[in-house]
């Protein structure tokens, strides 16, 4: 296995296994959308879904970096073994 891909293991090994208690968040979003409801004729209800889709899109953003750099980097390598091979 290259080393590559073990480092690569781990990384994702880490991610998965350290989890980290965010119930609150939630719970305060909640909180501050109902208490300006009423108060701001819904602004702060209407701006919270966009917040939370930019907030979402960070993830899948790094995600789709890190599956990028390994393509590239697999792509390098067979290049290399054909480059080799001929």
């Amino acid at each position: 296995m290259a080393r590559f891909t073990k480092i690569a293991l781990i990384i994702v090994a880490l991610v998965v296994f350290s989890s980290v208690d965010a119930d609150a968040q939630c719970a305060m979003c909640r909180r501050i959308v109902e208490s300006n409801v009423s108060d701001s004729a819904g602004a702060v209800a209407r701006n919270m879904n966009p917040a939370i889709l930019y907030l979402m899109s960070l993830p899948y953003i790094v995600l789709g970096g890190l599956a990028y750099l390994f393509y590239r980097n697999m792509k390098a390598k067979k290049a290399e073994e054909q480059s080799l091979q001929a």
